[in-house]
């Protein structure tokens, strides 16, 4: 909920902090209120945390995070359309496509996975993929989001 966000932020931070060994300088936010509350304001101050905020509908500002975001969904509409499978599955299919892309080798990550890099351990994934059926979805360009429908 968006009243646990300082909670939750803190306890991001101490992870980040504890278990990775980082400090979290900048903290790049969409627009909402929640963001720009007194006791967020003064949290991030106390870290020196830089707050950026992006201008809405402006997806150039956050191009990696729309990529990914975008690269979710296609394939949650691909999955639940392909398989049959009703929307309230949506949130399971999320879960797993991210569980699945962490733990892929990637050429512009030297073929590492990303999961070991962020946890600093090698992680074998030997799963191998068999194509079985492959389905496009062709998206309509909108300011509104994106549906999990065969009509976008």
């Amino acid at each position: 909920m968006k009243s646990e966000l300082l909670n939750i932020f803190v306890s991001l931070l101490n992870e980040i902090e504890n278990q990775f060994g980082h400090v979290v300088k900048i903290l790049r936010s969409g627009n909402s209120k929640e963001y720009f509350s007194t006791s967020f304001s003064t949290l991030l101050n106390s870290h020196s945390i830089l707050h950026l905020s992006t201008c809405p509908y402006a997806p150039q500002q956050n191009s990696i995070a729309e990529r990914k975001n975008r690269h979710l969904v296609e394939i949650v509409r691909t999955l639940l359309l392909g398989a049959n499978l009703p929307i309230h599955h949506r949130g399971d299919i999320i879960l797993t496509t991210c569980y699945l892309i962490n733990r892929m080798h990637y050429p512009s990550l030297d073929n590492k996975v990303p999961y070991s890099i962020e946890i600093n351990l090698y992680v074998p994934f030997l799963l191998k993929f068999l194509v079985v059926l492959c389905m496009m979805c062709v998206e309509v360009g909108t300011n509104s989001q994106l549906e999990l429908s065969n009509v976008s």
